[in-house]
């Protein structure tokens, strides 16, 4: 008798997984936001909401049409229109049940994704020994199962990568293409979701395995405490069929309530908008640590609703007077530099931990960089140390009450920040 992972009927009544559900619909239209610096490209890219996500999509795809020519895009739309012709294509291949045209689409969608390296191969192999149609067809019923069941080894191969996930999503309804970005979105929402309800530990149905993504990206949701698992692409024991169902089921049920995707889009289009929500808030996850202080020059009103002095003597590395340290208690700030002195990309970020803040006050001429056309403004200087070593000396503007400054020296900061290039 087989014996089962999970269950789609269990799945849905799993009250954590209910809990999460009505935590991300209301963030779907507000209050998620988002932030990193795409490191091919050198641009800023932010969202302030997950359908803001999907309407900030952009993603460079390269790949020949039907007819030989080659098609350029990075929209949603424009990504959109290739894809709905290769999933007609594909659906035409298996009801004529012409292998030659399933295997030339699969390799279009492929070269799409931009992962036909290493794939074609194996499509090829696929091809040569069972067949391209008989090999979806005889899938498909495990791809559509309602149960996650053990694998035997008399089972049915099922591919299962970054790549293969992208044919199954053209030719199956409401499947998902499930890689390294969109497993560490969801894996960032649960992280949040976590963070939110004190949960110590990640619920069993919410673990969304994640993959490494190329270069220097690091797309784990949660480097510190590590609960998450890798997504293991074995052809016959590795999670991601698993994973991938998990998320069918979660989006498609995510879907069902209302919000912006099923109150603004096309019952056609919802799933594949929310998927391409996720592939862009994916790409980078991870909270970087930085190892030394920053030294800021901040808002005094700000600083006064944000908490309380603690003690008073400290002496400021700066100018030698007495600083007052103030505690902030889980308290967000978020900062921007206006420009910067090197060449690298402008940083923007969210200051999601503080421990100790030392304030110190003084007048807005004592230096020359201090004396700015407008008193209103406040010149913000800081210097950061990475934890590769890589050093930016940053300056920025902001607007205070007064015409007077106050220093910030920040420690055991962790910014959300955003490194390397897509998947």
């Amino acid at each position: 008798m087989k014996s089962y992972i999970n269950q789609k009927s269990n799945f849905y009544k799993d009250e954590k997984v209910i809990e999460f559900i009505n935590w991300f619909v209301p963030k779907i239209d507000s209050g998620f936001t988002h932030q990193y610096i795409n490191q091919r490209n050198k641009k800023e890219w932010q969202c302030n909401s997950i359908y803001n996500a999907y309407e900030n999509y952009a993603w460079d795809f390269r790949v020949k049409d039907l007819e030989g020519k080659t098609i350029k895009g990075s929209s949603f739309e424009e990504s959109s229109n290739i894809l709905d012709k290769l999933s007609c294509r594909l659906k035409k291949s298996l009801e004529t049940k012409d292998d030659i045209l399933c295997k030339d689409t699969c390799l279009k969608i492929l070269e799409w994704g931009g992962v036909l390296r290493g794939n074609k191969e194996k499509i090829e192999k696929i091809d040569e020994e069972q067949g391209l149609v008989q090999y979806l067809e005889s899938v498909k019923m495990i791809l559509t199962s309602e149960k996650i069941e053990v694998p035997e080894s008399d089972d049915q191969v099922v591919y299962m990568n970054s790549g293969f996930t992208k044919i199954y999503s053209l030719y199956i309804n409401d499947f998902v293409i499930y890689d390294s970005r969109v497993g560490a979105a969801l894996g960032l929402l649960v992280k949040r979701f976590c963070d939110d309800r004190h949960l110590e530990d990640v619920p069993k149905n919410l673990k969304f395995a994640y993959a490494n993504g190329r270069g220097k990206a690091n797309r784990n949701p949660d480097p510190v405490e590590g609960r998450f698992p890798l997504l293991r692409n074995t052809e016959r024991y590795g999670n991601h069929l698993e994973n991938n169902l998990r998320a069918n089921w979660l989006l498609k049920e995510i879907l069902s309530h209302s919000s912006n995707f099923s109150n603004l889009l096309p019952p056609e289009k919802q799933l594949r908008a929310l998927e391409a929500a996720l592939f862009m808030i994916g790409y980078q996850v991870s909270l970087k640590e930085y190892k030394s202080q920053c030294n800021v020059l901040y808002d005094p009103s700000m600083m006064q609703c944000c908490g309380n002095p603690i003690q008073v003597g400290e002496y400021s590395t700066i100018t030698g007077n007495k600083t007052e340290p103030y505690m902030f208690a889980n308290h967000n700030i978020s900062f921007e530099e206006e420009h910067h002195l090197d060449k690298s990309a402008k940083l923007k970020g969210l200051v999601s931990k503080i421990t100790t803040v030392f304030v110190e006050k003084f007048a807005n001429n004592d230096t020359e960089e201090q004396r700015l056309d407008n008193p209103n403004n406040v010149f913000v200087q800081y210097e950061v140390s990475y934890i590769d070593g890589y050093e930016h000396v940053n300056y920025g503007i902001y607007k205070t009450s007064d015409a007077s400054f106050y220093i910030i020296t920040l420690k055991n900061v962790i910014i959300e920040q955003a490194i390397d290039e897509m998947d």
